[in-house]
């Protein structure tokens, strides 16, 4: 059934790309970094001193505009998911961990723009696991790093949504044989797991591993009317 899921989520992928590309009218392209916020659904709990994990993002986005209000994104991007942990345990000499999976993503979100210059889009996200690592610190001096990949799914699917603002600051020059329109962006994003990252076993049948992310990205867009 999963795999049913992803062909029919990378047959809408291609159909998309050939619609935005189809003509060179009305595109826009870019590309930003950011920072996020990421971990499953049920870590942070001050219970067992587990907390979501802080990293860097980057994405490249490619928009076609469809009409006044409305358009649609392709949105690769790169980001992290995991927790980090207190440990407590006799038996142990580390006295902390962190579990990093790292991740690309690649997103098809219709934009809506409610005003001039902002927006807001949903759509669904794939997620590829590149791989996760497990390291024990004893405070700051690594113990140890496990490559715990295996225990993971390598294809997830979010639910992917942004609100964000944006504005020309600038023309390419006019002697060139397109112009374009530089603007700047800023956007607020959020990203849900449909699917569990962990596999089910003896070891996580239980345990729930939807992602939950939030990111604030910046960056440039190049635009083309002409």
């Amino acid at each position: 059934m999963k795999s049913k899921i992803f062909y029919v989520v990378v047959f809408a992928m291609t159909i998309s790309i050939s619609h935005i590309y189809g003509q060179n009218n009305n595109t826009m392209f870019g590309l930003g970094f950011g920072v996020g916020n990421s971990g499953f659904l049920s870590d942070e709990s001050p219970e067992n001193n587990v907390r979501n994990i802080y990293y860097l993002t980057a994405n490249f986005h490619f928009q076609k505009r469809i009409s006044e209000k409305w358009a649609i994104n392709l949105f690769p991007n790169a980001g992290l998911s995991g927790h980090k942990m207190e440990v407590n345990l006799p038996f142990s000499k580390a006295t902390s961990a962190t579990s990093i999976s790292y991740l690309i993503n690649l997103a098809i979100l219709p934009k809506y723009h409610f005003k001039k210059n902002f927006y807001v889009s949903l759509g669904p996200e794939y997620s590829y696991l590149i791989r996760n690592i497990e390291r024990t610190f004893i405070h700051d001096v690594q113990l140890s790093s496990i490559n715990e990949t295996e225990y993971f799914n390598r294809n997830n699917l979010l639910i992917s949504s942004a609100l964000g603002c944006s504005f020309k600051v600038d023309l390419t020059a006019k002697r060139s044989p397109i112009q374009f329109d530089v603007l700047w962006y800023l956007e607020f994003r959020f990203k849900r797991g449909l699917t569990n990252m962990l596999k089910k076993n003896e070891l996580f049948n239980d345990v729930g591993s939807k992602l939950l992310a939030f990111e604030l990205v910046t960056g440039v867009s190049f635009s083309s009317k002409n």
